[in-house]
């Protein structure tokens, strides 16, 4: 295959699909996790860092699972995250206790006189895990595109929310 012009390059998408076969189930996970048109997206993690911790064999097998129970959604997703982040995710641990020694780590790095801008640290447990929600309730929707059918899932139960329209 060539490229149209001697700027661009051009991949075979069937040699990269059987060279990445072990990541392609995780994907929609990953995608919708780490930021879509309908979840918010957590500031310094994008797709490629997303790629290379599934290639370091994190997997997102729930997220997008109708069926998956959400303990085990917000796990995986907390120990997926922490892992863009850098950080170690124990058994008990919570996005709020990723987000704290994050902090900590970086604020090592720092000089005093530097000010530490929260918007690089981690999401907090509570906004964490409604953005999970989101994140399964999209991958749903995604998975059962080639059936036809819409997961039967209630979208405020998933983190979806209401707008509310004031008319005066």
């Amino acid at each position: 295959m060539e490229p149209t012009s001697p700027e661009r390059t051009s991949l075979n998408i069937g040699d990269t699909v059987i060279k990445h076969q072990a990541i392609v189930p995780q994907l929609l996970a990953a995608h919708a996790l780490t930021g879509c048109d309908t979840v918010g997206c957590y500031f310094g993690i994008g797709k490629i860092k997303a790629v290379k911790v599934l290639k370091a064999g994190y997997k997102l097998d729930s997220i997008g699972q109708p069926e998956a129970q959400h303990e085990t959604i917000i796990r995986e997703a907390t120990q997926f995250i922490a892992a863009c982040y850098g950080e170690k995710f124990g058994p008990n641990d919570s996005m709020s206790d990723i987000r704290y020694r994050h902090w900590i780590s970086s604020m090592g790095r720092k000089s005093a006189a530097s000010v530490h801008q929260l918007k690089t640290l981690s999401p907090t447990s509570e906004a964490f895990v409604e953005n999970v929600k989101r994140a399964h309730f999209q991958a749903c929707i995604w998975r059962s595109a080639l059936t036809g059918e819409a997961p039967d899932m209630d979208p405020l139960e998933n983190g979806g929310y209401l707008m509310t329209i004031s008319v005066y």
